[in-house]
């Protein structure tokens, strides 16, 4: 189906012999409910519609789809939503309201002849009950004589005349042999390739340049409809058939379970390119989704390592603090002591003390020691800062050291 590739596809269908197989009886013409299962999908997978010499009404009975376009009478009798463009201006679109109310556009070509086709169903009945097994068939914009169900081959040549004679007195219609049926049609310039043609128009495919239409049909009167896609340059004209005939259809089917296989092999390889769009897509999901899961693990990851430095730098400051606040403590201890009791005298500006600290080899250096004194006699201030700590632990001042001298250099303890 490479072909296809960026052309929207359209599916045409004829409905007997295409999608039903052809009976004798004409209303016993059902189709089965895998063929409709298959249309139905054909349909959700691209706009489909189905084109017949039948009356629009009676097709849409045997097929029960609504989500396909119907043209009967051998596209003589369409309904779409929108209608068409180019026949926007003329007398045989118009547009009403359906019984549920909702807007559609009736396109009937042979509209005016409906009152002399009315009268020609009325004649053709009253005089072929006589042959039996026949059949006239009132399909809207035409009629159709069956006699697919007449035994005697000599019964059949005497319907022939019949019809043909009644005919001659309306020359504004003809007659076109189909499958052991007659098919009456009114002398008008439109067939079912013209209906394919205002389908597409109504599809937006004015120019026939992005579409690859589909028409599969068994009659002679699909031949119209083939040559119209021969014109258009592109797209499957599939003719079902089981013999070998002249043809414009480029391809064949042999027969309804065909043309079934085709439908389901075409909904199904649809189906196969969606299903890989959105494989890629869901590929392209998974990879956003991977980023952004990386993206926030780096962002957690951050968070830890600054609520981390934050605690750690909250925990120094608290051990500083609480350094200090033992510093505070001990020259408070010492001034209650030394301060007034025993006053020292004047010691040197500045001087290193090293002591030995409690219970192990760790020292303290005390660098900055500095005793103020107003005249060298007592009632001086007496204070010690510790700027630099070795070891592990804080020493503490050893009151049991100081020997009390007042005059000579002091030894301090921690």
């Amino acid at each position: 189906m490479s072909i296809a590739e960026g052309k929207e596809i359209v599916v045409f269908l004829d409905y007997d012999g295409t999608l039903s197989p052809i009976v004798d009886d004409p209303d016993q013409a059902y189709m089965g409910d895998v063929m409709r299962a298959a249309v139905r999908e054909v349909a959700y997978c691209f706009p489909t519609a189905i084109v017949s010499g039948r009356s629009k009404d009676k097709v849409y009975e045997f097929v029960k789809l609504r989500n396909v376009y119907y043209a009967g009478s051998h596209g003589m009798d369409i309904s779409t939503p929108l209608g068409s463009s180019k026949f926007e201006d003329q007398k045989h679109q118009t547009r009403a309201l359906d019984e549920k109310g909702n807007h559609v556009v009736h396109f009937h070509p042979a509209k005016e002849f409906l009152p002399t086709i009315q009268e020609i169903v009325k004649v053709l009945k009253e005089n072929t009950t006589r042959i039996k097994g026949s059949m006239v068939e009132d399909n809207m914009f035409c009629v159709s004589v069956h006699y697919r169900r007449v035994k005697n081959e000599e019964d059949v040549g005497v319907l022939k005349e019949m019809v043909e004679s009644i005919m001659k007195a309306y020359p504004d219609f003809y007659i076109l042999e189909g499958k052991k049926v007659m098919e009456i049609r009114p002398n008008v310039n439109w067939d079912k390739g013209h209906a394919l043609m205002y389908l597409l128009d109504t599809l937006g495919f004015d120019n026939f340049n992005d579409v690859f239409p589909m028409y599969l049909g068994d009659d002679r009167t699909d031949e119209d409809a083939f040559k119209v896609i021969r014109h258009i340059g592109r797209g499957f004209p599939i003719i079902v058939s089981t013999i070998a005939k002249e043809t414009e259809a480029s391809y064949s089917l042999r027969d309804p379970a065909d043309v079934l296989t085709f439908l389901i092999r075409l909904a199904k390889w649809k189906n196969n390119l969606l299903h890989k769009t959105s494989e890629g897509g869901s590929v392209d999901m998974e990879a956003m989704v991977v980023m952004m899961a990386i993206a926030i693990a780096v962002v957690a990851a951050e968070v830890i390592i600054m609520a981390t430095m934050l605690v750690m730098t909250m925990v120094t400051m608290a051990m500083w603090g609480a350094m200090a606040i033992a510093i505070v403590l001990e020259v408070m201890l010492a001034y209650c002591k030394v301060g007034k009791e025993e006053p020292i005298g004047s010691l040197k500006k500045s001087r290193d003390a090293r002591v030995q600290g409690f219970g192990s080899e760790r020292t303290c250096i005390v660098t900055a020691a500095q005793w103020l004194s107003h005249d060298g006699t007592a009632g001086g201030s007496y204070f010690v800062v510790a700027t630099e700590v070795a070891g592990e632990s804080l020493c503490h001042r050893d009151r049991n050291q100081h020997d009390g001298g007042a005059k000579g250099d002091s030894d301090l303890s921690f």
